[in-house]
């Protein structure tokens, strides 16, 4: 399984990852070589360098897990699969905004996947993370509170992408 991002576009002029060049499509290539395409509404990008994989769903078949930004409502983070966007956690709601994954795993040993990232980590500096269940509902982790990291070297903005 492969995936890449296509349709190079500028409508989108955050430049947060060093050139104002984002994207407007996801490709993702099945093992059997099947391809999907989703491409996003013009309101909307892939602000990232490069689509992840992970199991959020527990079947033994990968994920793809991409940082989608909104025109106005900012940034999320989503979750596809080869029918298209299964699930994403809400939007950060302030445009120009990002956030840069840190983890995706079962952090806390208790069977479920967590989804986790550093919330605006030029600004807010704040780890967040949600938990995933098997049928792709998303919930805030209650067991697993924020850290604000005052010190967070600055290789949190740029590194963790």
């Amino acid at each position: 399984m492969s995936s890449e991002f296509a349709n190079e576009t500028r409508h989108y002029p955050h430049a947060v990852l060093g050139d104002d060049i984002e994207y407007g499509a996801l490709v993702v290539t099945m093992y059997d070589g099947r391809t999907h395409r989703f491409q996003l509404p013009d309101t909307r990008v892939f602000e990232n360098l490069a689509p992840r994989f992970a199991d959020v769903t527990g079947d033994a078949a990968p994920e793809v897990v991409v940082v989608e930004s909104h025109a106005l409502k900012g940034v999320l983070l989503a979750i596809y699969d080869e029918t298209g966007l299964i699930a994403a956690i809400p939007f950060i709601d302030m445009r120009f905004r990002w956030l840069a994954p840190a983890g995706i795993d079962d952090i806390d040993g208790d069977g479920a996947i967590e989804l986790a990232y550093i919330d605006c980590p030029h600004l807010a500096k704040t780890l967040r993370i949600w938990r995933i269940d098997a049928r792709c509902r998303i919930a805030w982790s209650q067991q697993l509170l924020d850290r604000r990291r005052r010190d967070c070297p600055e290789f949190c903005a740029l590194a963790l992408r």
